[in-house]
């Protein structure tokens, strides 16, 4: 924090519900005349936080001029001459790139309040911090706007000026599984992207699954440029896919949707569901068109993704695992022209067609090479290292070849060799910038060997989760700021986190975020080893919180329990505490974030890497001894009648139904194992007559029980559900764990009894719980030019009828759009770009069903969803 950053739990103080306050006049927001995209994107973002907290929509003024009188927000870069002309020595002093500086001066008896940045994303990032200070706080999935209204007038006093510790920060979605990228589209990129400026991040990438390992992904094409159209579209390719319900692999067996139980059917509109791209080719094209097709699509949806990342200013890459792996098709073809596959020449050829389809197709700033997995599980040995480099090598004379605008890197489960980590960094060239994930699914720390590394290029990526406990909670705020330390002290320009899920890793990546920009007043422990911090600490950085008054083919194995006992990290008090009261209010804040706090990496581990990724094993142990490890549950539940706000509420059912989920998992593993032993005990019988007998007595009420904590599971799981993670989570459930917890032992269980089971020894199909309106892609930015296209699930005993209402920001009344029904409980809502025209506004969605109502954002009436028009250039 600078000397005189002004806490604003003082305006908070202040709050009232929006009904009490009067309408006041909010300041006017001057930005210069000439203003570029960057500045008056600032201007409506803080316009719209400004509006969210105070109920006044302020006018944004584009001509340059300071009023003569009032109080004003005076928006801009530092060299503007709308700045200069201020005379004002804070903001006179040089921002470089991505610094920002808030400043509030008093001058003829008013308050004039800078926002600069030294470049458009510093600014941007200037104008996200103010929304902090006025009680803001950001997550991946959206903002968290606290209850009730504040006034501002007198603006607050700010001195604050923030420079990140990083270079590059930012995200590393993972492709694999349902609950990560390979279920998003176009508009959830856009949505998580958009999140990204607003945590101070401005990176994002992506690793592309190679032909047999387990299956091609299309989110890069790999073959000749003679297999390119001149538009960069592909001529020829060979089949890939997205996960999807048909698909089956990683541990997921193929299922129809419609087949789902406990109501989750309804959430899904057709039998084979994948992201958009995936339409009519589940589980995945074979047909040389329709493989063509998917390419396309995906390239289409990356365009526009990256296409809005570049106008926000995150930086964007993908690439391949080295050495590539080149499909069979494409070798066949290569075959059939005379070409050796495996030479270098053949292999430039390659590369060279992978980056004028890149050029051709969507922007991105990095291509990175992945070194194979195995490297982690089993070591390497000089002949794999050769052929990496090799590979490398021919992809950087393919780059030159045909000048890629964009600059080379490297990534893998490893820095490096086994013999020694920092290689890479004496045998590639200086350009490329050297990266990688942490060891052991994250339970090892950031690698020491990247102190040895020289190059400026060079990224520590944390795990923000791991697969193998992909099905629960997991928070891990202690360990993402022990290896933002890490990362920094051994001099990392670039600091990214590796997920699947986004709203569930809410603690995790905001941690993660912050801790890019702000690592002062940390206690950090004793002996840091290998390297010092770099010199250089800034006075304020300005991101801190605002005080609070089938990897099986590379020998991949679970990771240790004694690994995940003893978790690494440095404290996360603070943190939570900040976090709790602006997600939950002032009344529960601090109580909750002792909860928090206590669990940090040392959450019971309630799934596990069986066959595929958050697996479920019976536990042995009685649950009377097992469930003191879920005390922290019953401590949330005490909670739950103090919580104050529709916001807050809502946020905290959230948590608690995720906790409750965890601890109905506990108590159902140890009921499977009492099951299980059941079932032996029926078997050990020689007579059938007696098989029958025993299992009637002892497994049938036992399966009776599995199956209600189930339900109890999914009546958990179906309240938490509101992001395409939190769908895949559910596609894990019904593909992957509940074959071998009650599919399979069901059809046991009747041979053994020599009938059908009773209806209540079987899963439901129907849903029973209150009426849910989701909204799974949350856009709070949309491009000039674009329309709002919503997909909106209900949950509900019988259909519902929903409907939009959308106006302007700060408008009465509204304009309804009645829904369209899709299938089941899908419904579609659009906005054409013509009716928003230019003009910020806010909506409320609304589900009316015989069994109860809904509204989606929780915080309606008080608070609708906004979304602020990103303008042109120009």
């Amino acid at each position: 924090m600078a000397d005189g950053h002004y806490c604003c739990r003082g305006l908070m103080l202040l709050a009232l519900c929006g009904s009490a306050l009067q309408a006041q006049a909010g300041p006017p927001i001057i930005v210069a005349q000439d203003a570029v995209a960057f500045e008056r994107l600032a201007a409506r973002e803080i316009r719209r936080y400004v509006y969210l907290r105070t109920g006044d929509v302020a006018e944004i003024v584009e001509d340059g001029r300071i009023p003569a009188q009032g109080d004003v927000i005076v928006v801009g870069l530092h060299h503007d001459p709308l700045i200069a002309n201020l005379k004002e020595p804070a903001a006179q002093a040089p921002l470089g790139p991505q610094e920002f500086l808030l400043r509030t001066i008093h001058r003829n008896g008013r308050e004039l309040l800078l926002i600069v940045g030294g470049d458009g994303p510093g600014l941007l990032y200037g104008a996200y911090r103010f929304a902090e200070h006025l009680g803001v706080r950001f997550l991946l999935e959206g903002d968290v706007i606290p209850e009730g209204r504040i006034r501002l007038s007198p603006l607050p006093k700010l001195m604050d000026r923030g420079r990140p510790l990083f270079e590059l920060r930012g995200i590393q979605p993972f492709h694999d599984f349902p609950e990560g990228p390979d279920w998003w589209n176009e508009d959830h990129y856009k949505s998580v992207i958009t999140q990204l400026p607003k945590l101070g991040m401005n990176f994002i990438a992506l690793h592309t699954y190679p032909e047999g390992g387990p299956n091609a992904e299309p989110t890069v094409w790999i073959g000749p440029s003679s297999e390119l159209g001149e538009d960069g579209r592909v001529k020829t390719s060979y089949p890939s896919s997205y996960q999807n319900t048909f698909r089956g692999n990683w541990g997921y067996a193929p299922k129809d949707t419609g087949d789902y139980t406990n109501g989750a059917a309804d959430l899904f509109e057709q039998d084979a569901y994948g992201v958009d791209a995936m339409a009519g080719y589940c589980p995945q094209p074979t047909d040389p068109e329709g493989c063509n097709t998917l390419f396309e699509r995906t390239a289409d949806m990356l365009s526009g993704a990256f296409s809005m990342a570049r106008r926000l200013g995150v930086k964007t890459c993908v690439g391949t695992e080295a050495p590539l792996t080149i499909p069979a098709a494409v070798r066949e073809r290569l075959a059939a022209q005379g070409k050796d596959p495996a030479s270098p020449e053949t292999l430039r050829e390659i590369y060279e067609g992978i980056f004028r389809r890149i050029m051709a197709r969507y922007p991105i700033n990095y291509y990175w090479f992945w070194t194979p997995e195995g490297w982690t599980w089993g070591g390497n040995d000089e002949g794999q290292l050769k052929a990496t480099v090799a590979d490398i090598q021919a992809a950087i004379d393919a780059a030159d070849a045909v000048n890629a605008p964009f600059s080379l890197a490297t990534c893998g489960w490893v820095l490096g060799p086994a013999d020694d980590r920092a290689l890479f960094d004496r045998l590639l060239p200086k350009e490329l910038s050297l990266s990688c994930i942490n060891r052991q699914v994250g339970y090892e720390p950031v690698d020491p060997a990247f102190a040895d590394v020289t190059r400026p290029g060079k990224w520590a990526i944390p795990w923000l989760e791991d697969d193998p406990a992909l099905t629960a909670p997991q928070l891990w705020v202690g360990r993402m700021r022990q290896d933002a330390f890490d990362a920094r002290r051994y001099g990392c320009n670039g600091l990214m986190g590796i997920h699947w899920r986004t709203r569930i890793l809410g603690p995790n990546v905001s941690a993660l975020a912050h801790a890019a920009w702000d690592q002062s007043g940390w206690r950090q422990p004793a002996g840091v080893g290998r390297a010092a911090v770099p010199a250089g600490e800034p006075g304020s950085v300005g991101r801190a919180a605002v005080p609070a008054g089938e990897p099986g083919s590379v020998g991949r194995a679970a990771v240790p329990a004694g690994e995940r006992s003893t978790p690494r990290g440095l404290p996360a008090d603070d943190f939570y505490l900040d976090w709790a009261r602006a997600l939950f209010g002032e009344e529960v804040g601090s109580a909750v974030a002792a909860i928090f706090t206590a669990v940090d990496g040392r959450l019971p581990v309630t799934s596990q890497w069986i066959g595929g990724p958050g697996g479920q094993q019976p536990d042995a142990r009685p649950w009377d001894t097992v469930k003191a490890e879920f005390q922290y549950v019953s401590d949330m539940e005490a909670l739950e009648p103090r919580v104050k706000g529709a916001g807050n509420r809502a946020r905290f059912a959230y948590w608690l139904a995720q906790f409750r989920y965890m601890r109905a998992q506990g108590k159902m593993h140890c009921t499977w194992a009492e099951y299980n032993a059941a079932v032996a005990a029926a078997k050990a019988e020689p007579d059938p007559a007696r098989q029958a007998a025993v299992a009637r007595e002892k497994a049938l009420p036992l399966r009776r029980q599995l199956v209600a904590l189930v339900e109890e599971i999914y009546s958990h799981l179906l309240a938490t559900v509101s992001s395409p993670g939190e769908m895949g989570t559910i596609m894990n459930w019904e593909q992957h764990i509940l074959p071998g917890l009650l599919a399979e032992p069901g059809k046991e269980l009747a041979s053994l009894l020599g009938e059908d089971l009773p209806p209540d020894a079987q899963p439901r199909t129907s849903y029973r719980g209150p009426v849910r309106v989701i909204v799974p892609t949350v856009r709070t930015s949309l491009a000039e030019g674009e329309g709002l296209d919503l997909r909106v699930l209900v949950l509900s005993e019988s259909p519902a009828e929903v409907s939009m209402i959308w106006r302007p920001f700060g408008t009465r009344g509204g304009k309804t759009i009645p829904a369209q029904h899709v299938a089941r409980r899908v419904y579609r809502i659009a906005l054409s770009a013509n009716d928003i025209a230019t003009k910020d506004f806010e909506y409320v969605v609304r589900a009316r069903a015989a069994s109860g109502r809904a509204a989606f954002p929780d915080t309606a009436p008080d608070h609708w969803q906004t979304v602020v028009v990103i303008p042109k250039e120009g």
